[in-house]
This record gives structure tokens, sequence and C-alpha cells, in this order.
């Protein structure tokens, strides 16, 4: 009875893990859609300026990243699935709305709707993965996060296909589509994992290691929240930059082959990159790959070639892909054992802002000045944080508690 117990066990949770990385892909998918969708329509169809268009992608990161503290605390107190729904219905309302609202303020409120919406997707698939067996955690990471890099590259570049071929309000009911087969597909999970972090901790226990932690790792804050900061400032700024004729002026279906390709680079050598961060230092890595991004994206702002664009841009997907599998390495190994989910949320936050200040701020320059100048901006950043870190490595302070 035992061994038959077991067996059906792993099965339900097999069927649920692939549900869960389902439901991963296809609102990575949307997202990654709609983040080139709202921009290209804006321009071309609404005919705001960078400024509103950074708003509005401002909003939508805002309201995803403000909710999480308190969409958390009802995780943890009522019945995922109703939440789960709730925010997916409100995310496909503000969705669908898009294709009637033309009013620059309803449209910020909008994008925070949809934000606000889909907070609780990775919020309960994160507790879902947390509560499998220690062994498999780390193999049900591996099958949601390759789900996120896929449905968001395949979103990302698919959309500029559709808006070319059916145009931009069926492009947006193709999106609220796979929306709604995402709201079927939650029917058909189990109530989710309630969190139960801090059942064995006195509160001010936890909230006193909390601090203590953060305090520790305060030098990793910075590239947290700038490098997030830098990278978003250009959410708004490059599909206008690549399309328009007063800059690359590339067609709607050129844009997404480019995108495509420098996607598809940077996957395929993260994956690479990923072992060799694991065989050479981290830190050393992770400062070369922000040098390098630093002079691909000031390289790719400054010349209105498409040859120096795409070289430029590869030069930025390698940096990348150095980049991002060494920072987190850097990160798990600075977290310690016991509070590594609230920590990992602190983390989250503070990137979630960066990722939601970056394309206000940027968006701004942009309609103020030119596009180069928020390429420039993005670059200085970048180039001062290599800077940072080259010194914050020199002293040793990059290597962490459990290296």
């Amino acid at each position: 009875m035992g061994h038959a117990s077991d067996a059906l066990t792993n099965r339900t949770g097999s069927a649920e893990l692939i549900k869960f990385t389902a439901l991963i892909g296809l609102t990575e998918f949307v997202r990654g859609a709609f983040l080139n969708y709202l921009p290209l329509y804006s321009y071309s169809t609404l005919i705001l300026s960078e400024a509103v268009v950074g708003t509005i992608i401002f909003a939508y990161f805002f309201g995803e990243t403000v909710s999480k503290i308190g969409i958390g605390w009802l995780l943890d107190r009522f019945n995922n699935k109703a939440i789960l729904l709730s925010g997916l219905i409100l995310s496909l309302f503000s969705l669908y709305a898009f294709q009637f609202i033309t009013s620059p303020v309803l449209l910020v409120a909008g994008g925070t709707l949809i934000g606000l919406g889909f907070a609780p997707v990775w919020l309960v698939v994160l507790g879902y993965v947390s509560s499998m067996k220690e062994g498999k955690r780390a193999s049900g990471m591996g099958m949601i996060y390759s789900a996120w890099l896929v449905g968001l590259g395949l979103g990302s570049v698919s959309v500029n296909f559709l808006i070319s071929s059916l145009g931009y309000n069926a492009t947006l009911n193709i999106m609220a589509g796979i929306w709604i087969l995402c709201m079927v597909l939650v029917l058909f999970i189990r109530e989710g994992i309630r969190s139960n972090s801090g059942q064995n901790n006195p509160k001010g226990l936890l909230h006193k290691g909390v601090f203590n932690d953060i305090c520790r790792t305060r030098h990793l804050i910075p590239g947290m929240f700038l490098q997030t900061f830098s990278i978003a400032a250009l959410a708004p700024v490059i599909p206008k930059f690549l399309t328009d004729n007063d800059y690359i002026g590339l067609s709607i279906n050129q844009y997404g082959l480019t995108l495509g390709a420098i996607g598809g680079i940077t996957v395929v050598l993260m994956m690479f990159f990923g072992k060799v961060a694991e065989v050479f230092k981290s830190q050393n890595l992770f400062v070369f790959g922000l040098l390098s991004a630093s002079v691909g994206i000031f390289g790719m702002g400054s010349l209105r070639s498409f040859i120096y664009v795409l070289f430029f841009g590869l030069i930025i997907a390698v940096s990348y892909s150095l980049v991002l599998p060494a920072w987190y390495t850097i990160l798990s190994s600075n977290v310690a054992e016991g509070s590594k989910g609230v920590i990992w949320g602190v983390f989250s936050t503070i990137e979630g802002i960066g990722r939601s200040i970056g394309p206000l701020l940027g968006g701004l320059i942009g309609s103020y000045t030119s596009l180069h100048y928020t390429f420039y901006f993005s670059g200085i950043i970048l180039l001062v944080l290599s800077l940072l870190y080259y010194l914050i490595n020199k002293k040793g302070h990059l290597k962490g508690i459990t290296t």
C-alpha cells in the first residue's frame, strides 16, 4: 500500500507541476506579447509620446510589484485558486478594454490593473514548488524557469507577425483568448499550498533575522535595482527606435526577426554560461558582463545602420547571457538557508521597483530629448555599476556565505 500511495502522490505531483508550468508559459507569453504590442500600438495608432508609453509600462510593473505583499498575505489565509482566478479575471477585463480606450489616464489605469491581476501567478506557482520534496524542487524550478523564458520569448517575437498579418485588435483578442485558456487551466489546479514561513519561528526572531540578512547583503541592492532599472528604461524606446524611419526604420516583421534572433542567442548562450559560472568565478564574469553590456548599449544607441545595431545587439545578448547566471549564483551564495523564502521575496521586490521606474524615466528622456539619450543613460548606469562591483569584488564582498 505504501508504494502504491507514493506512486499516486508522485503522479499527482507531476501532473500539478505540468499544469503550473503551462500556466507560467501561457501567462508569460501574453506578458511578452503585451509589452511589445503596447509601444507599437501606442506610437502608430494612438500617436502617444515616449513619456506616456513609459508611464503605462511603469504602471503595469508598479501594479504587479506593490501588490505582491498584500496578495501574499491573502494567499496565506484564503483559497489560493479563488485569488488566482480573481486576478486573471481582472487582467482579462483590463487587457480586452485596451482596444476601446484612448485616454492616457485610462491607459495608465488599465496597465496598473493588468499588473495587479498578474501578481498572484508567480506567488502561487513558487509557493507550490517550495512545497515539493527537497530533491524535486530544483527540477521543478528548472521547468518553471524554462517555461518563463520560452513563453516570454515567443510572445515578444510572435506578436510582431500577428500585428503585421492580422492587425492590432485581432492580436489583442488572441492575447485575451490565451488568457481565458489560463483561467480554464486554473480550474483544474488543486488548491494551492499556503506558506508556512514563520510557523517555526517566533515573530520577533524572524523579523530580526530578515533585517540582519538584508543588512549583510546591502552591497547587492545596487545590482538588484540598477540592472533591471537600466534595461527596463529601454522598454518604451526600443520598438520606436528600431521601427521609426527617423532612426533604424525596420518593418514589423524585421523587428520581430531581430528580437527573435537576439533573444534566441541569449537563451542558448545562457545555458552554456550557466555551466561556465559554476567553474569560473561568478564575480569576475558578472563584472565583465556588465561592462560589455554597457558597451553594447552605447553602440546600439549611437548608430543608425541596422548592421551595427545587430552587431551591438549581439554584444548585449552575449553580455546578459554572462550576467544573469553569474548574478543569480552570487545572490544564492549570499542568502542564508533559513531565510531563503523571505529574502528572495525582498530581492524580487527591489528588482520589481527598478523594473517599474526604469520605463517611466526612460520614456521621459526619450520624449523630451532623443531616443539616443535613453540608450546613453542606460549604458552609463551599467558602466557605473560595473565599476562599483569591480571595487566591491576586489574587497572580496561578493563571495557570499555558502561559496
